[in-house]
């Protein structure tokens, strides 16, 4: 409860009532040694406690019958207090790295990791590959053309909680935003202790050749990857035309990538086209076409023909139950 203070006695509960309504909502205790008290301390910025015992109801059978056995419990409350302390749990996480958890969960829903509306081909394989690397290397790198899934492979690994420890997913643009709000940089330099995290950030070819990968370097540089003490991990996704500009202008900017896991992302092989020719029989006959297994071998070409075609459909069919029902 709060403790309301002032040089003053109250024998009146409806004074005390109206500093609850009108003052503090949970002011229901009043008292007056604790206001010079907390005054000087104040005054000298030292740093105060009032444990309070209470021994009547500021009414008009205020006595002192009860003063002794105020003074005890409060006196118990203050020893154990000394002893044990008060557990409030662990602080909250600071801003930054809220927001940054609130990005990552977006990440997650934004992307998309099927093909038309509901087709899933797993590339068990690759994932594994992944998560090996992650566990066993410090810098790990996702290497394939615009498309190819990278994202979706890293949204399935997420999705099944392989990831070790914490994991910020985080869009090479949405990162430069979260270190210019919040100075996640900093937010991530002072947690160097506890269980393994990693930090993802999607589309580092993005930010090449600007002054958004000098912030993208500041946030990589504040993981400290060089030290075993460190419990970061990192994973970049990348263009592999731009790969060598990004890393040789993030080692300029002493972000150490002269050593990373390199993971190429192909486009679907002959096998899982024709998986998902056998899901989504509307462009079954694209897909089989010799001519065009470059282009439909690219899960984003794939998922937008699949998704054209299941709305063609849907048009066809509402047509067609237009013209049955008319007279």
């Amino acid at each position: 409860s709060t403790i309301g203070a002032g040089e003053k006695l109250l024998r009146n509960p409806d004074e005390i009532k109206s500093l609850n309504r009108d003052i503090h909502g949970k002011l229901h205790v009043v008292a007056m040694e604790e206001s010079g008290l907390v005054n000087a301390a104040r005054r000298f910025n030292v740093p105060w406690l009032v444990v309070r015992g209470i021994s009547d109801f500021g009414d008009e059978f205020k006595n002192d019958s009860f003063h002794l056995f105020a003074s005890k419990t409060a006196a118990a409350v203050l020893v154990d207090f000394i002893i044990h302390g008060i557990d409030v749990g662990p602080p909250p996480p600071p801003a930054g790295w809220r927001a940054a958890e609130v990005a990552t969960e977006l990440w997650r829903e934004e992307t998309r990791d099927v093909i038309g509306k509901d087709v899933r081909i797993p590339r068990d394989e690759l994932q594994d590959r992944v998560v090996a690397s992650i566990e066993n290397e410090r810098v790990t790198v996702l290497l394939g053309d615009s498309g190819s899934g990278k994202s979706a492979l890293l949204k399935a690994i997420y999705n099944a909680g392989a990831l070790p420890g914490e994991a910020l997913c985080l869009p090479a643009q949405e990162a430069t935003d979260l270190i210019r709000s919040y100075d996640l940089d900093a937010i991530i330099r002072a947690k160097r202790k506890g269980e393994r995290s990693l930090l993802i950030i999607d589309g580092l070819d993005r930010a090449a050749g600007s002054e958004a990968l000098r912030l993208i370097a500041r946030l990589l540089r504040a993981l400290d990857l060089v030290s075993e003490a460190s419990p970061w991990r990192l994973l970049l996704t990348c263009q592999p035309a731009l790969w060598d500009r990004c890393r040789q202008e993030m080692i300029a900017l002493n972000v150490p990538l002269a050593v990373a896991k390199s993971i190429w992302i192909p486009p679907f092989n002959t096998s899982e086209v024709a998986q998902i020719a056998q899901e989504v029989r509307d462009i079954a006959p694209a897909l089989l076409r010799d001519e065009l297994s470059p282009v439909m071998g690219c899960p984003k070409i794939l998922d937008l023909v699949a998704c054209a075609a299941a709305d063609a459909s849907a048009a066809t069919e509402g047509a067609v139950a237009i013209a049955a029902l008319a007279p």
